[in-house]
């Protein structure tokens, strides 16, 4: 493996500029330069992109983290001059029918490749926390544990436990439990 890439000859590296980079990404058949400028293989989806998702998958790579569908069509606008200019909405109605991307929160995507997981509902973590205790919680551990984990308010916390009392079993003290069924 040493005798392949830079190990021959790591002088090379500083000698080599961008243009001639470019130009030899050009000439190739397997590497490109794209619309934006960035040298890749010509055969990744998100390299040559068609649609407003490739486009968009393009734009959450280059940004690095989860955005708001205006930034990521705000970062198109760059990234793709050509077909400029993107409409917010339409950015962010293939992003929402597309199962390459997750919704975080109102608004704000991220790749779902990247592991990251939607918030769940308040709900369905009050049950998750519940299962895991394997018995009754104090309603501030409870508050505790939701405001921690996910950022929850404690009144949206406390709400979800009084309305779901099909789920949700008050035992004095302000202690709470899963109803058996849930169990």
């Amino acid at each position: 493996m040493e005798e392949f890439g830079w190990a021959i000859c790591p002088q090379a590296r500083e000698d080599v500029s961008p243009s001639f980079l470019r130009s030899c990404a050009e000439a190739s058949d397997e590497i490109g330069v794209d619309e934006a400028g960035n040298i890749g293989l010509r055969r990744w989806p998100h390299f040559n992109p068609k649609t407003i998702e490739q486009m968009a998958y393009s734009a959450l790579m280059e940004l690095g983290g989860p955005a708001h569908f205006t930034h990521i069509a705000s970062r198109m606008n760059v990234l793709f001059p050509k077909r400029a200019p993107f409409n917010d909405r339409n950015v962010h109605n293939a992003l929402i029918r597309s199962d390459q991307f997750v919704c975080l929160r109102r608004g704000m995507f991220a790749l779902a490749n990247w592991g990251i997981r939607p918030t769940p509902f308040i709900k369905d973590f009050l049950i998750a926390e519940l299962q895991r205790a394997a018995g009754p919680l104090h309603q501030d551990e409870l508050v505790r544990r939701a405001t921690l984990k996910h950022g929850y308010k404690a009144t949206s916390v406390k709400m979800t436990l009084d309305l779901n009392g099909n789920i949700f079993k008050s035992h004095p003290g302000d202690m709470f439990g899963l109803r058996v069924a849930w169990t």
